[in-house]
């Protein structure tokens, strides 16, 4: 008998390419099932060819919908009119915070029910019009006559970077004029002018199609978003990289070497840094460019998550008495950090100042009171 598996998750890309990966177990622990996802029409690209999943079920909106609260109050309850065996909700916001554990693969991996036994990366497929149509962008360019191959992302969407379009041309003006033999692609969805032929703008190629480009390129400047997950799937080429990084607050902490280092994956190509300015984030890249393995031991930070969103979240999670969700949030997030007992002494204190804040709060009020009569 098939199966009616629905995963239901719109947005946003990175996370959507982690989710494949849950697709591919679905139909591993599944065989016969029919596997459908529910997706908005802005993420709907990334799963576009994949093998894995048998119906897109895309979701409309606007500019000024919410795809992490009207429409998907709406999709959950278009959800139960429909007649699915199984229904996988892997959409952390903003039903599931509580299965947040500071990383989006592992919290998003936390809502599936079962064991992850296949390949983490994730998985994208291309159609032969876009292989071609990056290989026109490629020629049209003149990006093959150049030793270094650069593709740059900026446009982080959780505010784990302070990089962006301007910063990324300005630093892109001082690498083209320090290396003559470097050409430089902005991945972006803006289109915008620039006078520098060797500073080339992406936009005219999809978020898709940046996996393909890959192939042509020797190394990526990124900032942990959509584009530097997509050079994580099977399709990519794996470029060395300088990860230009925030030390963010809950969804702010995107550290690749963090996650990679969690599901055991290689981590020597990459370089992570909290620096963001034009002169000596573009002093790290060119040397990177010239000895990767001397630029990562002298700028390689170490990223962690920041235990006062786990704080907050817990806090919040016990003032509304969901003491078996609590809980669960406690282990899962201790046992993904291994700070069980680190966490313990920090929460009690954590406590401590919320309840002598609300104390301070109504002595004051009383205080008030009292001199106003």
């Amino acid at each position: 008998m098939v199966e009616n598996i629905l995963i239901a998750h719109l947005v946003s890309n990175g996370d959507c390419l982690m989710v494949t990966t849950l697709a591919r177990q679905i139909k591993n622990d599944y065989p016969n099932c029919h596997l459908t996802w529910a997706i908005s029409s802005k993420c709907k690209q990334v799963i576009i060819n994949n093998p894995y999943v048998d119906n897109i079920w895309e979701i409309e909106h606007n500019e000024k919908d919410s795809l992490a609260g009207n429409i998907w109050y709406d999709l959950k309850k278009k959800i139960q009119c429909k007649k699915f065996d199984k229904v996988f909700y892997t959409q952390i916001k903003p039903n599931y915070y509580l299965f947040y554990d500071e990383t989006t693969r592992s919290a998003t991996f936390n809502l599936y029910t079962n064991k992850i036994t296949v390949p983490d990366e994730p998985i994208i497929r291309l159609f032969d019009a876009e292989i071609e149509n990056v290989k026109k962008f490629v020629n049209n360019n003149n990006i093959e006559n150049y030793v270094h191959k650069l593709i740059f992302e900026c446009s982080p969407s959780s505010g784990q970077s302070a990089m962006n379009l301007e910063m990324a041309i300005a630093i892109s003006e001082i690498l083209t004029q320090k290396i003559d033999s470097l050409v430089v692609i902005i991945s972006t969805h803006i289109n915008f002018s620039n006078s520098n032929s060797r500073i080339i703008n992406g936009s005219s190629l999809t978020f898709r199609e940046n996996v393909e480009l890959s192939k042509y390129c020797t190394f990526l400047v990124g900032c942990s978003s959509g584009i530097s997950w997509l050079l994580t799937s099977d399709w990519a080429k794996q470029l060395k990289t300088v990860q230009i990084l925030k030390r963010g607050y809950g969804f702010g902490f995107a550290s690749m070497v963090y996650d990679f280092e969690y599901w055991k994956l290689n981590t020597s190509h990459i370089i992570e840094t909290d620096i963001c300015d034009k002169e000596n984030t573009s002093a790290i890249i060119i040397e990177a460019l010239s000895n990767f393995e001397l630029a990562k031991h002298k700028y390689h930070q170490i990223f962690r998550p920041n235990f006062q969103y786990f704080l907050d979240l817990l806090t919040i999670s016990l003032i509304k008495k969901k003491y078996i969700q609590s809980y669960y949030l406690f282990l899962r997030f201790s046992k993904r950090n291994n700070v069980r007992w680190l966490l313990v002494p920090k929460f009690i204190i954590h406590i401590f100042k919320i309840i002598r804040s609300k104390i301070q709060r109504k002595i004051i009020n009383r205080s008030t009171i009292y001199l106003n009569y």
